[in-house]
């Protein structure tokens, strides 16, 4: 059995925030709670074994560099254990340890003394130091002229050079060039070889996947995956491409402002499970303001009083029967505000539009027409510019329904009260699987990327030689008339490194009226591709124009990472680098 190196078990860390000096002031003179608590982590666990390379990624605020910071002793955890197994050398920012009075070379001594390096080891590692630095005559200079890369390069070097058993990097190395940056990771992979951790930090996707067998995905400071490093950037990849579409793409902005009322197949898991969102009484519910969040409480008569819990639950288990919708809804992380556990609320790009609440409810009874629910809901926003409004799936139709009466009350300290009557109409076992067949037609999106393959002359293939010409067809399915489209296909090495793009109507028109299925050819009849192994991602686009592609476009479907291949090497051991293109040579002799 392979030994835990680190072990993170229910990791929460909360940042004290004031709002103003006089306040801290004040708390420290009264002793009076004047602060909130903004959750920078909670309730994070995972463990890491010996030789395991494991990246942490996210989107900026996920939490990555506050994790660090506690596996490395950095920081006090709120709540939760860390266990370490090991010597940790940590590089998680240029400034840590490297004094910028003192030269390169005093630097070097006095960190190898400090982490206990023997004194008969101290000059053998200095000079591994400089050699792997390439700082040449610098390494005499004051770390205060140097630029950020040479820092990176110094940092680094040392904090390798005292074989830990667990390195950390965060992104720092990025301010390296590529040349180092190359070094760099031959030795942290030559560390975990050796049985050592790594844990890596990078919103690189591409240095991550050439690094890391594991990944680690925050999100609102929460763990939202982890498993096998191709996996979760595929995952990851999709999140963010989808988030970006929506948040840059007129056209895809636009359509989720149209689709704020359509209902999709995944919102409809069971026909005995309720779905409540709170969405902004402004037009087409999209949030201006942020809302915190603090109970939520629903009464019935036929059941049992629920206060929704804030916090993310194992919907697996049979006694949970309220929950809030964390990963694809618009629910933001946990805050604490005035002394309340409050949970954020407010608009995101890539989410569905809300915060959703589940409700599991028993079957009716032969009478009972609908669940019939009171819900009290307490909350503050910043700007108070809008009011939250309740609404329900009517199984019935198939669409969002708003609660049509809502009673506002202010409470004590900004905070307001808003309780609610909804009747939900109950349906049968057959009328909701109609519902549902309604549901899946309306809610297709307008076109599909169904496979994207390989071939060569007709075969499927996966496995292709040297220079040998190949074909990949993406296949789309318009599920309704589509007037213009366009697809592309971006080639990617397994080490991230971005190969080949192109679209189709870049090299020929783009497609017009389509209904139905339609296959796009790329033809490699010269196949300059080199030897390694590669993922081919598709996207369905309204068109190309170049002039106008960015940001007026939209894209209509995106298949990441769909199809997997190799290209053999045709010399072994020889590396012609990116493409594989042999030119003619000419001998030209001349008399001396």
């Amino acid at each position: 059995m392979i030994e835990d190196i680190i072990s993170v078990k229910n990791l929460s860390m909360a940042y004290p925030v004031y709002s103003s000096p006089k306040s801290m002031f004040l708390e420290m003179v009264t002793g009076k709670i004047r602060h909130d608590l903004f959750w920078a982590l909670q309730d994070v666990s995972f463990k890491i074994k010996a030789k395991q390379k494991v990246g942490i990624i996210g989107p900026n605020g996920s939490g990555k560099s506050t994790l660090l910071k506690i596996i490395t002793g950095n920081l006090k955890p709120t709540s939760g254990q860390v266990e370490v197994n090991g010597k940790i050398s940590a590089m998680l920012s240029l400034t840590s340890f490297l004094n910028p009075e003192e030269t390169g070379l005093e630097n070097i001594r006095f960190n190898l003394i400090m982490n206990g390096c023997p004194k008969e080891e101290i000059e053998i590692i200095t000079e591994e130091i400089i050699e792997f630095t390439e700082l040449g005559h610098f390494i005499y200079a004051p770390v205060k002229t140097y630029s950020s890369g040479m820092n990176a390069k110094l940092a680094f070097a040392i904090t390798t050079a005292i074989k830990p058993e667990i390195l950390v990097v965060d992104e720092i190395l990025s301010v390296g060039d590529a040349y180092f940056m190359g070094k760099a990771t031959k030795r942290m992979i030559d560390l975990c070889d050796q049985g050592k951790g790594l844990i890596f930090v990078s919103h690189a996707t591409s240095a991550v996947q050439m690094l890391c067998d594991t990944v680690i995905w925050l999100d609102n400071g929460s763990l939202r995956e982890i498993g096998e490093a191709e996996y979760v950037l595929n995952k990851y990849e999709e999140d963010y491409r989808k988030r970006e579409d929506e948040a840059t793409r007129i056209g895809n902005m636009a359509k989720k402002h149209q689709s704020t009322y359509l209902v999709s197949t995944l919102e409809n898991p069971e026909s005995n499970i309720l779905i409540l969102r709170l969405v902004s009484n402004q037009e087409n519910c999209i949030f201006a303001d942020t809302h915190y969040i603090r109970h939520i409480e629903l009464s019935s008569e036929n059941l049992e009083d629920l206060t929704v819990p804030l916090t993310l639950q194992n919907v697996e288990d049979p006694n949970v029967n309220v929950w809030l919708d964390l990963l694809e809804s618009e629910w933001g992380r946990l805050y604490s505000k005035d002394g309340y556990d409050c949970r954020i609320l407010s608009a995101k790009s890539g989410k569905k539009t809300g915060g959703y609440i589940f409700i599991k409810v028993p079957p009716p009874n032969l009478k009972q027409n609908s669940y019939t629910f009171n819900l009290l809901l307490e909350s503050q926003s910043i700007l108070n510019k809008e009011k939250i409004d309740i609404e329900f799936i009517n199984y019935k139709i198939g669409t969002w329904q708003k609660v049509d009466t809502i009673e506002h009350q202010n409470l004590k300290d900004g905070w307001e009260s808003s309780m609610a009557k909804l009747e939900i109409p109950c349906v049968s076992n057959e009328e909701y699987q109609l519902t549902l067949n309604k549901i899946q037609a309306e809610s297709k999106p307008d076109i599909e990327i169904e496979e994207i393959k390989l071939t060569v002359n007709g075969e499927d293939k996966y496995t292709i030689d040297a220079h040998q010409s190949f074909e990949i067809t993406v296949t789309i399915l318009a599920n309704r008339l589509v007037a213009v489209a366009d697809v592309g296909i971006k080639i990617t090495r397994s080490d991230g490194v971005h190969t080949f793009w192109q679209s189709s109507g870049l090299k020929n028109h783009n497609l017009h009226n389509i209904s139905g299925k339609v296959k796009v050819c790329f033809k490699f009849n010269e196949n300059y591709i080199a030897a390694g192994e590669y993922s081919v991602s598709a996207y369905c686009a309204n068109g190309w124009n170049y002039e106008n592609n960015f940001p007026y476009s939209e894209v209509l479907a995106r298949n990441v990472s769909g199809l997997k291949f190799k290209v053999n090497n045709e010399l072994p051991g020889v590396c012609f680098g990116l493409v594989n293109i042999q030119v003619p040579v000419e001998y030209i002799t001349e008399d001396i």
